[in-house]
C-alpha cells in the first residue's frame, strides 16, 4: 500500500511555481509529473491550478512572512498587530546577537498587548510555541538546505528545497529527556504490550537497570581471538564430559552431546505435580492467566476473568452472597436479571439507591453502582458510596466500571471494593468474543473466586483469550481515540445547538452534569464515549436511525465502530418504562437516541450526524 503524502509546505508551494516559470518556462502536465516522480508531497492537477491561480498571494505571504514557510497552511492569528510588533522587536534583537527566550516572548507580548484595549490577551505556552514556531531562524544557527538536482532532456536547474524530511514537524520537542531515561515508571501503553512476555521480571513494574541486562552466558573475552571459557552456562547447563566419557544414556535415548541435554539420568523423566489450575481449559488456561497478568497491570488488583460481563457479575453476587442489593433502578439490564435469578435460589432483596440510609445499612449488604451508568453514560460520584461503604462493617460496595475502563476511571481511588467489567466494547474493540472480569484487591479473593468460577462453568475459552490478547496491544489507542471522538463531537453540538433545535431538545453526556468538576476529576479528564440526543416527539428516534451513511444500529455489534440504537424498548438496558426518575433529572427514553462513539475519524462522525438531523428537519 502507498503511503499518504503530506500536504506541501508555504516554501514547496513557491518552489512548485519557480519551477514552473523558469527558465525556461514549462507547462503545467511538466511540473506535475516531475514533482509527482520525487514523492515528497502531494500534488495534483487541481491543486497546481489552484497554486497557479493565486500565486501573487502565495509569494506575497512568502515574502512578508518568510517564518511561515514551513506552514502547509497559513495560520489565522488571533492579534496580528500585536504579532507583528513583536516580530518586528524581537528580531531586531536576534540580529543583535540577542538569544530570544520564553520570558522575552511573554515579556514582548505584554508590553506591546495594551491591556487595556485588549483585556482578553492571555500569553499562554500555546501562543508562545506558536510565535517560535513562525520564527524559527531566531532560533537557528545554522539554517541549511540540501540541494535537489532536477534533470530533464532540455536542462538542469538546481533548487535550494526543504523537501529532505516532508510533513516533519520543526517545533522543538518539548520533552525533559533526562527526566524521561532516569524514570523507572513503565507506561501504560508498555504495560499493555509486554505484560504478557516472558520477561524475568514479568510484572514490569519497573524498568530493569543497566546492570540488570549484565549476563554470566557469555565469557569474558581477554582479547578478539581467544575465547577463555566455554561458551554455556555452567549453572544452567552441566559442563560438557572428557572426550573418554560414555555417552550411552540409560533406557535407551536418543543420543544428545552431553551440553545439550539438561537430563542427567531417567528420575528426570518422571511424572511432575502439576498444580490444580493447570488441569484442564475448563478451570483456566494458559491464555486466559496471561490476559488476568495484563489487567492486572493495568487496573491495579487482583484479576479473576470470565467468559462474559454478566458472567463476571454472577460471580461476584455469588462469591458474597449478599442479602440485600442497593442498585439503582436503570442501567445494564443483565445485572436485574441475574439479582432476580438469585432472589429464587438465595431470596436475596434488591433495593433502589434512593432507598440507602447510610445511617442505617442492613447487615451483609451490597451496594451496586454502574459508573459511567447505561443506557446515556451519566456519572455517579462513586466516593459518596464508597464513604457509606467504608463506614458499614458489613457492606460492599461492587462499581461496574464497563463504560470507563483504565485509563478513564480507576473505582479503587474512590473506595470500591470490587469492580466488574464487560470486556467487550473498548477492551475487545470486536465483535467476535465475549468476556468479562472481576478486580479485587485480595489474592485471597481472586483464589476464592476462580475456584467458584469453575463450579459456576463460566470460564472463558482459551481462543477467546487469544482473541482477547490481540486486541489488548491497542486498546489504549483505541479508547482514547474514542474520548477524543466523543469531546470533539459534544463541543460540535453545543456550539450548533440552534441549527438542530426544530428536532432537537437536549444533549445527555457526564460533562454536561451539574455537577461536572466532581465527574471530570473522577474521570481523569476523559470524555467517556456514550452520549444521547433527545429529540422533540417520539418518532423521531425511529426516523433518525434510517438516516445515517456509515453510523450502525446493528445491535449485535461491539467493535470500534460508533453504533446507534435505541433506548426504549432496548433488551439491553433496564428501561422499558416510558420515564424514568432519575437521580439527575427526568428522563424520558421514548424520544432518546443512544450514541456509543467508535474509532472513526471524527469528522465523518460529525458529518453523518450532522446529515442524519439535518434530513430529519427537512
Amino acid at each position: 500500500m502507498t503511503r499518504k503524502l503530506p500536504r506541501a509546505t508555504l516554501q514547496q508551494k513557491i518552489q512548485v511555481l519557480d519551477y514552473l516559470e523558469g527558465p525556461p518556462a514549462r507547462t503545467q502536465s511538466e511540473a506535475l509529473s516531475f514533482f509527482k516522480s520525487l514523492q515528497q508531497f502531494a500534488i495534483s492537477q487541481a491543486t497546481l491550478s489552484t497554486w497557479v491561480s493565486c500565486k501573487e498571494k502565495l509569494r506575497n505571504e512568502y515574502n512578508v512572512n518568510p517564518g511561515l514557510k514551513s506552514y502547509k497552511k497559513i495560520p489565522v492569528l488571533k492579534y496580528p498587530d500585536i504579532s507583528s510588533k513583536v516580530e518586528s522587536y524581537l528580531s531586531q534583537l536576534s540580529r543583535q546577537g540577542v538569544h530570544i527566550t520564553d520570558d522575552m516572548i511573554k515579556e514582548a507580548y505584554e508590553q506591546f498587548g495594551d491591556k487595556k484595549n485588549n483585556p482578553d490577551l492571555k500569553v499562554s505556552y500555546g501562543l508562545i510555541k506558536s510565535f517560535k514556531r513562525r520564527n524559527q531562524w531566531m532560533y537557528d544557527t545554522d539554517m541549511t538546505t540540501t540541494s535537489l538536482n532536477i534533470h530533464d532532456d532540455s536542462h538542469t536547474q538546481t533548487v535550494n528545497t526543504l523537501l529532505s524530511n516532508p510533513g516533519f514537524d520543526d517545533d522543538p520537542l518539548d520533552f525533559d529527556f533526562d527526566s524521561i531515561l532516569n524514570s523507572n515508571e513503565v507506561g501504560f501503553n508498555t504495560r499493555l504490550i509486554h505484560s504478557g512476555d516472558p520477561f524475568p521480571v514479568t510484572t514490569l513494574v519497573t524498568v530493569p537497570s543497566q546492570s540488570s541486562f549484565q549476563t554470566d552466558r557469555l565469557p569474558t573475552l581477554q582479547n578478539f581471538t581467544t575465547v577463555t571459557s566455554p561458551l554455556f552456562n555452567s549453572e544452567i547447563l552441566p559442563n560438557p564430559p572428557p572426550p573418554t566419557q560414555n555417552k550411552t544414556q540409560k533406557r535407551n535415548l536418543p543420543y544428545y552431546p552431553t551440553y545439550q541435554n539438561p537430563f542427567n539420568d531417567s528420575s528426570n523423566y518422571k511424572r511432575q505435580n502439576f498444580s490444580v489450575g493447570n488441569i484442564g481449559n475448563r478451570i483456566s488456561n494458559p491464555n486466559s492467566e496471561k490476559i488476568e497478568k495484563i489487567l492486572e497491570n493495568i487496573t491495579d488488583g487482583k484479576v479473576t476473568l470470565y467468559n462474559s460481563g454478566t458472567s463476571a457479575i454472577m460471580g461476584i453476587l455469588s462469591y458474597l452472597n449478599p442479602s440485600n442489593v442497593f442498585i439503582n433502578e436503570e442501567g445494564y439490564k443483565g445485572t436485574h436479571q441475574v439479582i432476580k435469578l438469585l432472589n429464587k435460589l438465595t431470596n436475596v432483596n434488591k433495593y433502589p439507591l434512593s432507598k440507602l440510609n447510610k445511617d442505617n445499612i442492613p447487615d451483609n449488604s451490597v451496594i451496586i453502582v454502574e459508573s459511567p451508568m447505561n443506557p446515556i453514560g451519566y456519572v455517579h460520584d462513586i466516593s459518596f458510596y464508597g464513604e457509606i461503604s467504608e463506614n458499614s462493617m458489613s457492606c460492599k460496595l461492587i462499581v461496574d466500571s464497563t463504560l470507563a475502563p483504565p485509563p478513564l476511571q480507576f473505582p479503587f481511588q474512590n473506595g470500591a471494593d470490587f469492580i466488574v467489567y464487560s470486556a467487550v466494547k473498548y477492551l475487545a474493540g470486536v465483535s467476535d468474543l465475549s468476556a468479562g472480569f472481576i478486580v479485587s484487591k485480595e489474592k485471597l479473593d481472586k483464589s476464592l473466586l476462580h475456584k467458584e468460577r469453575s463450579a459456576l462453568g463460566t470460564s472463558v475459552a482459551n481462543f477467546d483469550s487469544f482473541l482477547l490478547l490481540r486486541s489488548l496491544r491497542t486498546y489504549k489507542m483505541r479508547i482514547l481515540t474514542q474520548c477524543d471522538n466523543t469531546e470533539k463531537i459534544i463541543k460540535y453540538l453545543l456550539k450548533n445547538f440552534t441549527k438542530y433545535e426544530s428536532v432537537l431538545t437536549k444533549i445527555h453526556h457526564a460533562s454536561l452534569q451539574p455537577n461536572k468538576e466532581v465527574v471530570m476529576k473522577q474521570l481523569n479528564g476523559y470524555y467517556n464515549p456514550v452520549f444521547a440526543l433527545e429529540l422533540k416527539s417520539t418518532i423521531h428516534p425511529h426516523l433518525l436511525l434510517d438516516k445515517f451513511n456509515f453510523l450502525s444500529n446493528n445491535p449485535n455489534l461491539e467493535g470500534g465502530e460508533t453504533l446507534v440504537e435505541l433506548i426504549h424498548g432496548n433488551p439491553n438496558f433496564n428501561s422499558d418504562s416510558f420515564t424514568v426518575e432519575s437521580s439527575l433529572n427526568t428522563l424520558n427514553y421514548t424520544k432518546m437516541v443512544r450514541f456509543s462513539v467508535g474509532c472513526e475519524d471524527f469528522q465523518d462522525i460529525i458529518r453523518d450526524i450532522d446529515q442524519g438531523l439535518i434530513s430529519l428537519i427537512n
